[in-house]
């Protein structure tokens, strides 16, 4: 990741390469998702945490965002945090809290 290697980051929730039904997960069935915790001062990654955390690194997450965002292959990042913006940038529906703690990453490289 460029300007990040000397950041410690953690991903989860990865899709299957081709996609497959995940029950417990409404997202990341078609093969092209994934989850990044967010940073916390000091330049860590960390899950548990969430944009309203005293801890949550904003500066840091908000590179991250510019520099996924500047990635033509990625199509959508969905993410609470109000002053994180951008054209790509998505949110949970009005009451939703499940990215709040969370980006959620999707891309489109043409091989679907």
């Amino acid at each position: 990741m460029g300007q990040f290697e000397h950041y410690a980051y953690s991903s989860w929730c990865i899709s299957l390469k081709y996609g497959v039904d995940t029950p417990d997960h409404g997202e990341h069935e078609k093969g092209y998702q994934f989850d990044i915790g967010l940073f916390i001062t000091g330049g860590q990654n960390k899950q548990g945490i969430n944009y309203r955390s005293s801890e949550y690194d904003f500066a840091t997450t908000e590179k991250l965002v510019k520099m996924l965002q500047s990635n033509p292959n990625v199509t959508r990042i969905i993410f609470n945090d109000p002053k994180i913006t951008g054209s790509k940038i998505a949110r949970d529906k009005p009451g939703g809290t499940t990215h709040d703690n969370h980006l959620h990453v999707e891309w489109d490289d043409g091989c679907q």
